[in-house]
Formats: C-alpha cells, sequence, structure tokens
C-alpha cells in the first residue's frame, strides 16, 4: 500500500482474473436459481475495477476514518499500516456518491446486522 505505482500494477495484474472468476461463479448460480434469488457479490474495489457495471443495485459500507483505524489496530495492523492502506482508498465522500445505498457502520456489529437485514428485505419486496 506504500507504493501506488507498484499497487496499480498488482490491481492491473490481479483484477482481470478475479472478475473473469466473479462473472463465471454469478453465471452458474443464476442459472440454478429459481425467480427472486439474488447474487450478493462483496468486491473492496467494486467502483475503481469498473464491476458497478455489472450490477444492478450497489450498496457502500463506511465508517469514519477513526472507527475505522481502532477497528484496524484490533486486528493488529500497525499504525503506519492502516495509514497506507486508507491512503490508497476511495473516500467515502466518493463511495457515497457512486453507490445506490449507502450503509454507515459507526456503531456495533448488531446495528450493522440490522441496516443489512432491513435493505435485504427492502430487495426481497422489489
Amino acid at each position: 500500500f506504500g507504493h501506488p505505482e507498484k499497487l496499480a500494477r498488482l490491481n492491473e495484474i490481479i483484477h482481470p482474473h478475479a472478475i473473469a472468476e466473479i462473472d463465471r461463479r454469478v453465471e452458474q448460480l443464476e442459472s440454478e436459481f429459481k425467480n427472486g434469488q439474488a447474487v450478493v457479490i462483496d468486491v473492496p474495489l467494486l467502483f475503481e475495477a469498473g464491476m458497478h457495471t455489472r450490477c444492478d443495485l450497489t450498496v457502500a459500507v463506511i465508517a469514519n476514518s477513526e472507527i475505522r483505524r481502532e477497528r484496524l489496530l484490533e486486528r493488529g495492523m500497525s499504525r503506519s499500516e492502516i495509514e497506507r492502506r486508507m491512503e490508497s482508498q476511495e473516500g467515502k465522500d466518493i463511495l457515497e456518491q457512486q453507490a445506490d445505498v449507502v450503509i454507515e457502520n459507526n456503531g456495533t456489529l448488531a446495528e450493522l446486522k440490522e441496516k443489512v437485514n432491513e435493505l435485504w428485505k427492502r430487495i426481497q419486496n422489489h
């Protein structure tokens, strides 16, 4: 994350293969589905990789910077690793503008689950 040019090159190498695999799995799942079922994909660089064009609905889960830092520290990352990672990611303002739905994740895991369940119910009712 501390070398933007190396990260860009890594993404150039990985993204086409990852996208092809996601497409393959989605196609396989869709062939097995009955009416009303959905495929959910979790793609950290959804917009940067252009994957959003394959989605009927995009959802961004965002949290403020301080909470993200605290959570990453709890996972054992160093402060310098956290800063490098956060500097390489899109800002939450950009995600809020690009996503169809934004879920704020500044609370507990239980609160996040409740928000996701509410969204899932809305999706199923459409």
